[in-house]
């Protein structure tokens, strides 16, 4: 039978706390003698040798010393420490006499816990984790006066709160005394996966619960862990109201410079803000495995602090301890003390990190600009339905919202937004948890796509009864699908029937509504067409199993084989990184041909299907391929319109297996010296190189990211959000995805939070994608953008109840293509307008809106002091972000 562990202290652990007890509670002061060896030996009913031991690991913490035959005597604090007060925390005042910029200063430490919301574990359990957590800060604050602490994220600790509202008031009191610092907005999000507009709501969310429930305006955002941090991140806080950023992970960060010094950060439209990274760590983590030497917890935090004690660094320091599912050390006090008495370059003292933010001297700080990308680039596929999921839901509440405040229609839609904000917590969005957890992140996601879902219908109840809404601020001729019906055909359209979906082509408003007048019709089934065949656009041949796709008006960008070619490779990588060990496979592996060419008024559909074919086993697996590799077959439905100038192509997978990656491949005409590839980032667009397997001949046209880096970005993705555009600024240009776009990866490898990826994270089964194409011309950008848009802000049909055909009408439009529209929607007597500057051109640009009685009044982020504007031109600096207030009059 197996005894419980014991987990009483052992005699020789008893000694050292019963002397360390009464030194720090003075009972013991400096100066004083301890008993004999033999007195203590009696005493605690030991050997002397256990004794000595004991005393001699109290030495070494520097709490006593050893006087040789005179015996053992409690340390006095050496002359160049010592202070009239007895407070941890030295004075602002005190440091200032002290410290110089090539001197020691103030050293702020302050403590806390960086709170994964949802991750290994639901939300519930993490909850549970934090409430201890808590109740332990709580005490720290009530028992230890000096003591500062911080809270990252306001989603951290609000739950706390509601369970425990009798803290609430020792914690706004903390606030008061800046012994806890408030930092952040509602949780710590992706900062490459989330749109802008999830962003600003994420820091809204934040700071406003912050104001309410402590009265103070947040200034300090925090970042910390985040992967990646996308370029407009200092426009983004500059205008929701902070100051100073603590950081997430920065890939790529210029190897000049230290990346623990502060420095200050500028964004495409000269925006700045004040990034503080710690400068240094206390850590209790124990290092007991796998190394010539190990460490125990205590030692292991006696060393960080006595690192901090000797260190040279000048000037003012930041110091963090935190944990992330584990308590703070309670040692850390008397170990506080104990590396004071010990002496050294620096005192560590408690302190506030919103302090030390106001104290930094920032005119001579280093500038960096761009954005810190890429890192962890796994993460872009690994679970791809998260990714899906969370850009439906963002789309359907943009839709709602624009839909409610034009029709007049009350929606609400806070609690899908908040649910939203949840799922996108980098560790939630990246995809890298257990599948109970996927679970729990994909049903937020659903909730609020749900809900903005049933919002809309209830909005349009106010329209008519067949009435297309377009939520894309481009207008003109637009595609729209809808159920079919033979009752209700719209009159006066270009109409194709697709199985039970009915397609059609109509003029229609920017961001608005139009009726249509239906009427009983039968649309005819689509008739077989060639494998060779035009549209007014393209040239199209499938007569073999890959198509050759030429444009028409001169941009002549797809190469003439292998478009959508379908590939794999053997990736043995984890959740959060690639591993490659293969080459691709593509074309060559695989078999795939045309099942049907159908054409009808609208567009020509061509249906492909195939699979990848057996193979001998490679590198010793027992299936095809290697081990892991199940089997992999697609299907691709491609549109080519007949009048409009993109194409689209929908393409399943249905995959079983692991340890691999699946791409799909497009390539291009284009020149790799003269190429420039677009993407499309949160609030704005950014130029990017390759830089991971570069051929050779191309090598100078690669990126060459920091070498550290190249760990966690083998792959040479970076993040990209509705569109991509590839151009080599010589004749035309390709809209698409990557020139290779990932679709899926099934990993298997242990890697952060010892996790081990479960079968969810496999991607195995039915996976669905939707891609558009368009050929344009140098200077034809804003066509990347619209079609980003089309991809993404759908037509809806909505059948409403007032009798009579809706009004052609537009809620509110821009006149120049470079700007996109991130939120319309109801605010007190009126609306707010969020838009931004996307392409990095500047411009003015026509704002109209209807109704026209309008007051229009401009913003920050925080929209709060609008300043009112004498017209309705509005000036766009290069990626400037701009909130409008839009107040009716009368």
């Amino acid at each position: 039978m197996l005894k419980g562990l014991n987990t009483e202290p052992t005699k020789r652990q008893k000694v050292i706390n019963t002397i360390r007890e009464n030194i720090c509670s003075g009972q013991l002061p400096p100066g004083n003698r301890l008993a004999t060896v033999r007195e203590m030996s009696d005493y605690f009913e030991i050997s002397s040798s256990v004794v000595h031991s004991a005393l001699k690991e109290l030495v070494d913490y520097g709490m006593i010393e050893c006087r040789g035959a005179g015996g053992f005597y409690v340390r006095e604090p050496p002359d160049t420490v010592s202070s009239p007060s007895p407070s941890l925390a030295a004075s602002p005042e005190e440091t200032a006499k002290t410290a110089g910029p090539d001197r020691p200063g103030k050293t702020y430490l302050c403590c806390g816990h960086h709170s994964d919301l949802v991750w290994k574990y639901p939300l519930a359990e993490y909850e549970k984790i934090r409430e201890k957590q808590w109740n332990d800060i709580r005490r720290f604050l009530k028992e230890h006066p000096d003591f500062h602490a911080f809270v990252e994220q306001s989603e951290a600790l609000r739950p706390y709160l509601v369970k425990h509202p009798d803290a609430l008031p020792e914690f706004q009191a903390a606030v008061r005394e800046k012994r806890l610092t408030l930092m952040g907005g509602f949780t710590i999000p992706d900062l490459n996966l989330c749109s802008g507009e999830l962003l600003v709501r994420n820091l809204q969310d934040g700071r406003r619960w912050y104001r309410e429930t402590f009265g103070a305006d947040v200034t300090v955002a925090c970042m910390d862990d985040a992967f990646g941090m996308c370029g407009q991140l200092p426009q983004i806080l500059v205008k929701s109201g902070y100051s100073f950023l603590l950081p997430g992970r920065r890939p790529n960060f210029p190897s000049t410079l230290d990346g623990n010094r502060p420095f200050l950060w500028r964004g495409p439209d000269g925006s700045a803000i004040t990034v503080t990274p710690p400068n240094a760590f206390v850590s209790h983590v124990g290092y007991v495995i796998n190394l010539p030497v190990t460490q125990t917890e205590s030692e292991r935090l006696r060393e960080s602090l006595l690192n901090i004690r000797g260190s040279s660094f000048p000037g003012d320091m930041f110091v963090q301890y935190f944990t992330e599912t584990h308590p703070l050390s309670e040692e850390m006090f008397w170990q506080i003390e104990a590396v004071n008495r010990a002496g050294g370059k620096r005192k560590v003292t408690f302190g506030s990190i919103l302090d030390y933010c106001l104290n930094l001297e920032t005119s001579g700080l280093p500038e960096v600009s761009g954005e810190f990308n890429p890192i962890f680039t796994g993460c872009y596929t690994t679970r791809i339905r998260v990714k899906q999921k969370m850009r439906r839901g963002e789309n359907l509440l943009f839709a709602a919202e624009m839909l409610g405040a034009g029709t007049g229609c009350s929606v609400r839609l806070e609690d899908a937004w908040t649910n939203l904000e949840l799922a996108g917590f980098h560790d939630s969005l990246c995809g890298c948890h257990h599948d109970n957890v996927y679970e729990e992140v994909t049903g937020l996601m659903d909730r609020a796509a749900g809900k903005a879902d049933a919002e809309m219908v209830k909005a349009g109840k106010a329209l008519g009864p067949f009435t297309v809404f377009n939520p894309d601020s481009s207008g003109g001729l637009s595609v729209v699908e809808t159920l079919y019906d033979e009752k209700r055909i719209p009159e006066g359209v270009c109409a194709q029937r697709d199985g039970n979906r009915l397609v059609f082509t109509a003029e229609l408003p920017p961001c608005g509504v139009k009726g249509f007048k239906t009427g009983p019709g039968k649309i005819a089934a689509p008739r077989s067409e060639s494998n060779h065949f035009r549209t007014d656009f393209y040239e199209v041949d499938f007569s073999g199993s890959l198509p050759v796709i030429r444009s028409l008006n001169g941009a002549d960008a797809f190469a003439p084989e292998g478009f959508g070619e379908i590939r794999f490779r053997r990736d043995i990588g984890s959740m959060w990184s690639e591993k490659p060990v293969t080459e691709w496979f593509g074309k060559e592996k695989t078999r795939e041909e045309v099942k049907s060419v159908t054409s009808g008024d609208v567009f020509i559909q061509v249906v492909t299907e195939g699979k990848v074919l057996p193979s001998p086993a490679i590198d010793g697996g027992n299936g095809d391929y290697w081990e892991g590799f199940g089997n992999l077959s697609f299907r691709k439905e491609y549109r080519f319109y007949r009048h409009l100038d993109y194409f689209t192509l929908k393409l399943r997978l249905d995959w079983k297996g692991n340890n691999t990656k699946i791409a799909v491949r497009f390539p291009t005409n284009c020149d790799p010296f003269n190429a420039a590839g677009t993407y499309d980032v949160p609030f704005g667009a950014v130029e990017r190189k390759p830089y991971s397997e570069v051929p050779k001949p191309y090598e100078s046209t690669m990126l060459r990211l920091n070498p550290n880096d190249y760990a966690h970005a083998a792959g040479g993705e970076w993040p990209a959000q509705h569109w991509v555009d590839l151009c080599d600024h010589r004749a035309w240009s390709m809209t698409a995805g990557k020139i290779v776009a990932s679709l899926l990866r099934s990993p298997t490898r242990i890697e952060d939070g010892l996790m081990l990826p479960q079968p969810g994270a496999w991607d195995n089964g039915i996976r669905e994608y939707e891609f558009a194409f368009c050929a344009h011309r140098p200077g034809e950008l804003e066509k990347a953008v619209a079609l980003g848009r089309f991809l993404n802000r759908k037509p809806v049909v909505l059948h409403g109840n007032a009798s009579g055909i809706t009004p052609e009408r537009s809620f509110v439009s821009l006149d120049c293509g470079n700007i996109v529209i991130s939120s319309l929607r109801a605010f007190k007597d009126g609306w707010i307008l969020r838009c931004y500057e996307t392409l990095g051109r500047g411009c003015d640009a026509k704002l109209s809106v209807s109704p026209a009685n309008v007051e229009l009044l401009e913003t920050d982020l925080t929209e709060q002091n609008g300043r009112p504007l004498s017209h309705t031109k509005v000036h766009f600096e290069p990626f400037e972000i701009k909130t409008f207030q839009l107040i009716r009059k009368g």
